[in-house]
């Protein structure tokens, strides 16, 4: 069941118990009681009101989404009459400009912090001074634990009592409160479709006939259709899955429907965008025409893309295969290479590019995604990045893939009062590395630790296949109520394309080599995790800033900005040095204090165990086991159970009796699949049959 759903409910029901008490305590109750009560509410309300806007503050400051009262500061800008707009040293200089504003934001935002934490322990100090207080809570907690309707557990393991989501980012759309309630839901909320349950059913059912049919044929070793016996099992579910469906009770939310559907129609008649922005994961809705603007600032700051008139999808099946059979005549590659490799006429799809807005950074700016999970070259990419990033990872021990191997490493290095810390990143990092250039390194890479073949590959022939997947990368872009457009990327690698990460970690590889040898040297840490640089230091300041800033203008298409302290945040830590190691607190954990208490340290120790809070789980065996999936609605909550006894009650003393059948579910559509529309027309990235194919 879905976990706002429980929390509606659960919610619903307190308020009854609370009405049921507030009367019975008013009918039996003293006026002293009552009095008593009377102030304890007055004091819990204002509490209350003041912790709501504590946890609202925090939320923000570990988001680092400071409060909207100081976006006034977005405004102050940097200027230089005697220096070009686009003057390399202004942009650096503004850059820099725009990095203390938003630290300023964050020191802000933690002093409005300090003031309600403030506020919050006078008031508990001014009633804690007060006559009789302990007795009122006496009598408070008796009145309710001794309600008959009082209700001992948690709205939600894994629930504080007070709990806000995150809240929607909304920048083009008037929207009434319960709009944007239903927005806060989320992405990832799943609002009942009873109805889409039913028409996912007859195909579930389908899908399910076929599985044990074959599960019988299979144990009885027997040719042809499936047994009457599969057929009155089946006809049995279906039966009992909508006689569940139908009964089930309506929404507890009448507001839910019409919020959808009027976000639909903003959708069509506004041209309204929504999307889940790139960090918080919350909703993010803009115009259409801001998307323009902001799509082009990108296009022309990067300069990478190429518009072209007409869809590339057939040239690049045409070339693609053909360049692959070339490989193969040429035995650089076996044939058996081919048939995994070389794209489907019917099924490939050209890659469609979309944003998702980056509201954490000033402007909101876009980040770019190229999707090409069915693009021809998907599979050559796949096949590069499977077989170089194991080479790659195995010859770069700095190289992180997540926040806990940060963590550890931190825990075994100590500080003293020199260190310092710092954190740059590369800018556009995908779209910026030349392409020949980033191949070569890759080559050099293989070379210089030994390799010459790669899966019975040449070095040569790896360089080809690179550079095919490059020079071949096109997609299509399509903002809602606007043709198709078409691109071909001249510059970097799509991101998305699962060899571009490969390419873009061994390019910049190259160019921290001296850097990253010379922190090893100071026995120092240097830690890189994509395009985002860790590092800690116990030279000056002063030092650091030149040795960044020759660093910068090392390679030309290779631009950082950095910043350092003894406070960084890196990933998603926040580490602040204390002698003789780190004090660090994860963002995810936005009520850490309150979860672990004094066992912090203890629990943290567990946290970073790899093993620790694994259960072993029985193994999937897919040749014997039947693996059966049936879309979810709440009524069906608990119909595994029914499923199972219905299988022994017809199965039982059948060959099928001891074979393995795991009912499982899958999910209605989320919010995010009903109104986050990035995919463009079937026109525009399917294959069109040619006028003779149509005939």
């Amino acid at each position: 069941m879905d976990v706002n759903n429980i929390i509606r409910k659960e919610y619903y029901r307190e308020n009854q118990i609370r009405e049921k008490a507030t009367l019975e305590i008013k009918n039996t109750g003293k006026q002293s009681e009552q009095q008593h009560i009377q102030r304890s509410h007055e004091k819990f309300m204002r509490t209350l009101d003041i912790k709501l806007q504590l946890d609202k503050i925090e939320m923000r400051f570990v988001e680092n989404m400071p409060p909207p009262s100081l976006n006034i500061f977005d405004k102050l800008e940097l200027y230089a009459k005697e220096l070009k707009p686009n003057d390399n040293v202004l942009s650096s200089l503004r850059e820099q400009w725009k990095s203390i504003l938003r630290k300023t934001k964050l020191d802000l935002t933690a002093l409005m912090r300090q003031a309600k934490v403030a506020e919050l322990k006078q008031i508990n100090d001014e009633h804690q001074n007060k006559k009789g207080v302990h007795n009122e809570r006496k009598l408070v907690r008796a009145l309710s634990r001794h309600h008959p309707g009082y209700t001992t557990s948690k709205l939600h393991p894994h629930h504080t009592a007070i709990n806000f989501p995150p809240q929607a980012n909304n920048k083009a759309a008037l929207l009434r409160d319960t709009e944007v309630r239903i927005l806060n839901l989320g992405p990832k909320f799943v609002p009942p479709a009873p109805e889409q349950v039913l028409e996912r059913l007859p195909k579930e059912i389908g899908q399910m006939k076929e599985k044990v049919s074959a599960a019988w044929r299979r144990v009885t070793k027997t040719l042809g259709r499936q047994p009457p016996i599969v057929d009155r099992f089946c006809e049995r579910i279906e039966d009992e899955i909508r006689k569940t469906v139908t009964t089930e009770a309506p929404t507890r939310d009448p507001t839910l429907k019409p919020a959808i559907a009027f976000f639909r129609k903003i959708q069509k008649t506004n041209n309204i965008i929504f999307r889940q922005t790139d960090k918080s994961k919350v909703f993010h809705t803009d115009t259409r025409e801001n998307y323009i603007k902001k799509s082009e600032i990108y296009m022309n700051k990067t300069n990478a893309y190429r518009e072209i008139q007409s869809s590339p999808l057939r040239e690049m099946i045409e070339k693609t295969d053909k360049f692959l059979r070339n490989l193969v005549s040429s035995k650089r590659i076996p044939q058996a290479l081919l048939d995994k490799l070389r794209p489907s006429l019917t099924e490939s799809e050209l890659p469609h590019l979309y944003y998702n807005p980056k509201d954490h950074k000033i402007n909101e700016p876009l980040r770019p995604i190229v999707s090409g999970m069915k693009s021809p070259l998907a599979k050559l990419s796949s096949f590069l990045d499977k077989n170089i990033r194991p080479l790659f990872d195995r010859h770069t021990p700095y190289s992180i893939s997540n926040s806990m191997i940060f963590l550890k490493r931190l825990k075994e290095f100590k500080t003293t009062n020199e260190t310092n810390m710092y954190t740059f990143d590369v800018t556009d990092l995908y779209t910026m590395i030349p392409q020949r250039e980033s191949v070569l390194a890759i080559c050099e890479f293989l070379g210089r630790y030994g390799y010459k073949k790669v899966c019975g590959i040449t070095i040569n022939t790896i360089k080809d296949l690179f550079l095919h997947v490059l020079e071949n990368s096109y997609f299509v872009l399509q903002l809602p109520g606007l043709k198709p457009k078409y691109y071909q990327q001249i510059r970097g690698g799509a991101m998305g394309s699962a060899c571009t990460q490969v390419l873009a970690d061994i390019y910049i590889r190259k160019w921290e080599s001296q850097f990253s040898h010379e922190q090893h040297r100071q026995r120092e840490l240097y830690f890189r995790f994509r395009d985002d640089i860790f590092f800690t230091t116990k030279q000056p300041p002063e030092r650091i800033e030149e040795i960044l800033q020759e660093l910068n203008k090392k390679n030309p298409n290779i631009g950082i900005k950095w910043e350092g302290g003894k406070t960084v945040e890196y990933l998603d830590v926040k580490a602040t040095i204390e002698i003789p190691n780190f004090r660090t607190t994860v963002f995810r954990i936005t009520t850490s204090e309150t979860l672990l208490g004094n066992d912090h340290s203890k629990f943290r120790e567990l946290v970073l165990d790899t093993t620790w809070n694994k259960k072993e789980k029985r193994q999937i065996n897919f040749g014997t086991d039947i693996l059966l999936h049936f879309t979810y609605a709440p009524s069906l909550a608990n119909f595994g159970t029914h499923f199972h006894q219905i299988w022994q009650e017809i199965f039982e003393g059948t060959p099928l009796d001891d074979i393995p059948v795991i009912y499982a579910n899958r999910l209605t559509d989320s919010l995010k699949h009903i109104l986050v529309q990035k995919k463009p027309s079937k026109e525009a990235i399917k294959l069109l049959p040619t006028s003779s194919e149509a005939k």
